[in-house]
């Protein structure tokens, strides 16, 4: 069993009244008229631990988020690796002697066969040659005690080499996650680095909580935005883009009144020097018919 720093839970916390705390699961049955009939019913603590492909678990906006984050985060950075896959709460049949299915919050596998139809609820491990990288769990308050305890066990025992828990629902409210690398067969706490967390070496990937929300980071140690983050982002950017290329055309219009201005200035100064050249060969010609008069008048009072 795991070390008693992960200060495990005893009991599973059941709210008053509600027995569909962990989730539910479709009964059908025929009723004393011979008609079939379907209800629901609870699902056990067992049943979590190794469900069925259409179970359906209670689970926090919180807790879907961090799954949905983890999902987006490996498949858009790990997208080079052509036979990584993985896969979000589907169950994994380990294929193992003593070690029935679970179903992962999120499971990574490199390679895995190719021929895995991603549309089937159940991942056969050995069938599809697939070895597994790592597994995310994220603790709930009714189920933390067996992440942190049965699942803890069947991963060391199947040979998960890294093993990640998002421990939302801490006992002293305090998020925190918590990350092991497998080292002999034994489960050993990995050492955080200082505001980098743990990395996964085989996807270089970090991971660490920024208060209670699971943050990733490339190689370059740059935080990798989730999806909705992600949209933000680039519609900021284009925003800031049409904001650009109005500014741009805006300025080319500008540019193109000026040059308009330009023309005319350059076609008003030609006019201009040529009136003023006009002007100069009336004055020229009017100077020359002076001369020419003045002449001919010195020429008669000589004669006189």
């Amino acid at each position: 069993m795991m070390s008693a720093i992960l200060e495990q839970t005893e009991t599973t916390r059941k709210p008053e009244g509600y027995p569909f705390h962990i989730g539910r699961r479709i009964r059908f049955y025929v009723d004393a008229q011979g008609q079939q009939q379907s209800d629901y019913v609870p699902l056990t603590e067992e049943d979590f631990v190794h469900p069925l492909e259409e179970d359906q678990f209670m689970t926090t906006q919180r807790h879907r988020d961090t799954i949905s984050y983890l999902q987006y985060v490996i498949a858009t950075s790990c997208r080079d690796y052509q036979k990584l896959q993985a896969f979000t709460e589907q169950i994994i049949d380990w294929q193992h002697e003593y070690i029935r299915p679970h179903g992962p919050d999120v499971s990574v596998f490199d390679p895995i066969d190719q021929g895995h139809d991603p549309s089937t609820g159940t991942v056969h491990v050995k069938d599809l040659h697939a070895n597994v990288i790592a597994v995310f769990e994220v603790t709930s308050e009714s189920t933390r005690h067996k992440d942190l305890g049965e699942k803890f066990d069947d991963y060391e025992e199947i040979g998960v080499p890294y093993y990640f828990v998002v421990d939302l629902a801490a006992p002293n409210g305090d998020p925190r996650l918590l990350a092991f690398r497998l080292v002999s067969g034994r489960y050993r706490e990995m050492r955080e680095i200082d505001k980098l967390g743990y990395q996964i070496p085989h996807f270089k990937l970090w991971f660490r909580l920024d208060g209670d929300r699971l943050v990733a980071a490339d190689e370059d140690y740059k935080d990798i935005p989730g999806p909705e983050e992600q949209k933000q982002l680039t519609d900021e950017a284009n925003a800031r883009f049409e904001v650009e290329k109005q500014r741009a055309e805006t300025e080319k219009q500008r540019a193109e009144a000026e040059k308009q201005r330009a023309e005319a200035e350059k076609q008003r100064a030609e006019a201009e020097k040529q009136r003023a050249e006009a002007e100069k060969q009336r004055a020229d010609a009017l100077a020359a018919e002076l001369a020419a008069l003045k002449s001919r008048l010195d020429g008669t009072t000589t004669k006189d």
